[in-house]
């Protein structure tokens, strides 16, 4: 039998039909604790983030963290975005993928091992599952022989546990899209919307099916990352790792043995790498596509070291340099430099300071003013000549106020603002009564004497004016057009 046989046999007492799908077991150690905070801090913050009220003007949503399709604006806390700032989540998804990478280069996947939403979700049902059906043995033997009337009820209360944390999840991922204090308790007494009922169902069953069932499939066949995370790893990134060299060849150790008594290796077979893992593989068969980097077996490991007095690190996070170098496990072999992380987190680097300066930069208004092309003026019966321009008003500031238009650089133009194309105003103010997302579009007439109507093109300023303040907010430069051969006085 061969020592990865062994292994296997081992790690797999209870018959592989009796046994159906992966139960890993309970573990203790370094990793273990931080996936635990990791959970903790991602379902924390999932969960009470829609929760959280920002105080924002009338007919404006108060909650802090919302993404309004419905007025195509964004609000987190003290911003607001609108359809013109999608370049900022486009710079954001990119810094993501930056950050991805430069993580996946040092230190494997570890944001499969201890981040991502699948890994921590599973884990959570996983502990429920563990709190009701015990440890991996027991689970196994209650799922083979149920043996009295309470193992019949540990399944339906574990459903209804999963169920309840599923439907909070889909409930609170809509939040992020419907006000939290809204939706739940439509949702609850059933006078939801149809969209959002949908959404919160449809979200529901996806974290039980993927949290509760699916598991590691997800990672092994469903998610695409595996595939070609790979491509970025080199011989210094570091990833979870058998130490053969000092672990081979395997079997029974007595405490304190001597490695020089030459009956093998620091690896007692024992199995229990195997067991924790929470896609089942044995991790000293290799690096494997199914590993998703989190550690457990190094805890499982660590654990059995430390019981029969040899050293740590049998399993550990470890370079393919370090491995290959005299001193298997050291960092005498770390390679101090290397171009990729180095241009990952340049990239990253890059990113996220255009995105700050973009949100610093980022003004409370903005105005875009276009001339009407057709036609470029009207003659009035007066002889007055007139320009139309289509303007554009987002206006982000929490405290909004009218605004007035006005004009340099043509002496005696009268300038006019409407909602209406059909219609003329008369006046040179604006408004946003009926538009709480603060983004407008207003026609804008200018007329001037003939006698001070310009001959063909002139550039024309414009001037938009908070008339709480007086103060210039926004200062657009178009044009204006006059008769090619100027206009003479009726």
């Amino acid at each position: 039998m061969t020592a990865t046989t062994a292994a296997s046999g081992r790690a797999s007492r209870i018959p592989r039909k009796l046994a159906r799908g992966i139960r890993p077991r309970r573990v203790k150690g370094r990793w273990r604790t931080v996936k635990t905070v990791v959970l903790s801090a991602v379902a924390g913050t999932l969960y009470l983030l829609p929760w959280l009220r920002w105080s924002r003007e009338a007919g404006r949503p108060q909650q802090a963290v919302l993404f309004d399709f419905a007025s195509a604006h964004a609000y987190v806390f003290g911003f607001e975005f609108g359809p013109q700032d999608l370049f900022l989540l486009l710079a954001l998804l990119i810094a993501a993928a930056f950050a991805l990478f430069l993580t996946n280069t040092l230190v494997g996947r570890v944001w499969c091992g201890f981040s991502c939403p699948q890994t921590l979700w599973t884990d959570l049902f996983v502990m429920i599952e563990r709190w009701l059906e015990g440890d991996r043995q027991d689970r196994i033997r209650r799922h083979a022989n149920p043996q009295n009337g309470r193992d019949w009820l540990r399944t339906p209360a574990k459903h209804g546990l999963w169920l309840a944390i599923s439907a909070a999840t889909g409930l609170t991922v809509v939040s992020y899209f419907v006000d939290a204090r809204v939706l739940w308790p439509e949702f609850l007494t059933g006078s939801a919307s149809a969209a959002a009922a949908t959404f919160v169902l449809v979200f529901t069953a996806a974290t039980y099916l993927l949290a509760g069932f699916a598991r590691e499939v997800v990672c092994t066949h469903m998610c695409p990352w595996p595939r070609f995370q790979a491509a970025m790893l080199d011989r210094d990134t570091l990833i979870v790792s058998y130490l053969s060299e000092r672990g081979e060849p395997r079997g029974p150790l007595k405490r304190a043995r001597p490695r020089s008594d030459g009956q093998g290796g620091d690896c007692v077979d024992c199995g229990l790498c195997v067991a924790v893992c929470p896609t089942g593989i044995d991790i000293r068969d290799g690096m494997q596509l199914a590993c998703i980097g989190c550690g457990l077996c190094a805890d499982a490991c660590n654990g059995v070291m430390k019981k029969l007095d040899r050293p740590l690190g049998l399993i550990s996070f470890v370079s393919e340099r370090e491995m290959a170098s005299p001193d298997a496990g050291s960092t005498a072999g770390i390679r101090r430099f290397r171009i990729r992380p180095v241009a990952f987190a340049a990239l990253l680097t890059i990113t996220s300071g255009l995105i700050v300066w973009s949100l610093l930069e980022r003004t409370t208004i903005d105005v875009a003013i276009t001339h009407d092309r057709a036609p470029p003026f009207v003659t009035l019966s007066d002889g007055s000549i007139r320009n139309i321009f289509t303007l554009r008003v987002a206006d982000r500031r929490a405290e909004r106020s009218r605004l007035r238009v006005t004009v340099d650089d043509l002496a005696g133009a009268v300038v006019q603002v409407s909602r209406s194309a059909e219609q003329g105003a008369h006046a040179d103010e604006l408004g946003f009564a009926g538009t709480p997302s603060g983004e407008a579009t207003f026609r804008l007439v200018v007329s001037v004497p003939s006698i001070a109507a310009p001959a063909g093109r002139r550039d024309l300023t414009f001037h938009v004016v908070d008339t709480g303040s007086g103060a210039v907010v926004a200062t657009v430069v178009s044009y204006f057009w006059g008769p090619e051969g100027g206009t003479r006085a009726p």
